[in-house]
C-alpha cells in the first residue's frame, strides 16, 4: 500500500460522477460479481473433508487460499457492508473512468459464515444433545476469523491505494474529534493501514509533472471501536471530480505527446506525496 484516503460519498453524490458515455456499466459490475459468487459458492458446497489430511489435520493453508484467495486489485475499498451497493458504484467508476480495478471484500469472499458452519457440523455440532458446544465453536470461529483478517491485511498491503467508505453505516458514534465504529472488520482494516508497509509500487513515474442485519444480529450488543483516520487524507466529491478532469485533460495531452500519467498518480500529486517522494 501507499497512500489511503478517507472518502465522505453518498449515494446521491455518486451519480454525479456517471457519464452518460461508459464504457463498462454497473450492470457489468454486478455481473462480473454475481459469477465470482457463483464461484464462490460452489467452494461453500465443499465439505471440510476436502482439506483433511492422512492425520485428520485441517490444512488451514490450502483453505485460506481456496476461500480466501488473492485478487490482483489497485484499490481496496473499505466499506460497511450495509454501503455494498455505494462501493461497487465506486468500483465501477473506477473502473470505467481509469481503468483500476476494486477489491470489495464482500463480494469475492462472502462464504466465510458457510466455511464456519462447515467446521461447525463437523466437530462443534452434538448430535445428542442438537447444541453446538460453546467452546469448541468458540475456538473454530477464532481460526476463521483469523483467515479472514490475514487474507485482509494481505489485500491492504499489496493494493496500492485504500479509500475508506466514510458513511453513517461505517462511522456510527462521533465527532470530527473522536470517531467510533461497530464494525471490527473496519476497525481492523483501518489499523492496518496505518501500520502497513508504505511502498510505492512503480519505480519511477511515467510523466513527473507538478448490510442489512436480520432480527438476530440486531440483538447482538455492539462493542464500539475508537477509529483514528489521521493518517488518511479527507477527499470527497469535490476532489473526485478534480480528479476525473485532470485525468481527461491527461489523456488529451497524452495523445499528442505520447506521454501519460498513471491515474494514481493524478490523484497523489493533488496532495504532493510523490513529490517529496521524489524530491520533486
Amino acid at each position: 500500500m501507499f497512500k489511503g484516503f478517507n472518502l465522505t460519498l453518498t449515494n446521491v453524490e455518486i451519480d454525479r460522477l456517471t457519464d452518460n458515455n461508459v464504457t463498462y456499466t454497473f450492470q457489468d459490475k454486478k455481473a462480473e460479481i454475481a459469477e465470482i459468487r457463483g464461484i464462490m459458492k460452489g467452494n461453500a458446497l465443499r465439505t471440510i473433508d476436502n482439506f483433511i489430511n492422512d492425520e485428520g489435520i485441517i490444512d488451514a493453508t490450502s483453505l485460506m487460499k481456496e476461500w480466501f484467495p488473492t485478487v490482483k486489485a489497485d484499490v481496496f475499498i473499505s466499506h460497511s457492508h450495509q454501503d455494498e451497493e455505494l462501493a461497487i458504484q465506486l468500483a465501477t467508476w473506477l473502473k470505467n473512468t481509469f481503468n483500476l480495478n476494486s477489491f470489495i471484500d464482500s463480494t469475492v469472499w462472502g462464504y466465510a459464515g458457510e466455511l464456519l458452519k462447515n467446521i461447525d457440523e463437523k466437530y462443534c455440532y452434538d448430535t445428542v444433545s442438537k447444541v453446538y458446544n460453546y467452546n469448541t465453536r468458540n475456538f473454530s470461529t477464532s481460526h476463521v476469523h483469523i483467515m479472514l483478517s490475514s487474507a485482509l491485511n494481505t489485500m491492504i498491503d499489496q493494493t496500492e491505494c485504500l479509500i475508506f467508505l466514510n458513511t453513517t453505516n461505517s462511522l456510527n458514534i462521533g465527532d470530527s474529534i473522536s470517531q467510533k465504529t461497530f464494525s471490527p472488520w473496519i476497525f481492523n482494516e483501518i489499523m492496518t493501514s496505518s501500520i502497513v508497509r508504505k511502498h510505492y509500487p512503480r519505480k519511477e513515474l511515467v510523466h513527473k509533472t507538478t448490510d442489512f442485519q436480520n432480527k438476530e444480529e440486531r440483538n447482538l450488543p455492539n462493542f464500539a471501536y475508537d477509529l483514528d483516520l489521521n493518517h488518511l487524507k479527507n477527499i470527497n466529491l469535490k476532489e473526485l471530480e478534480s480528479w476525473q478532469t485532470a485525468y481527461k485533460a491527461d489523456v488529451l495531452i497524452a495523445n499528442m505527446t505520447q506521454n501519460k500519467n498513471h491515474p494514481l498518480d493524478l490523484l497523489y500529486f493533488n496532495y504532493a506525496e510523490l513529490r517529496g517522494l521524489y524530491g520533486k
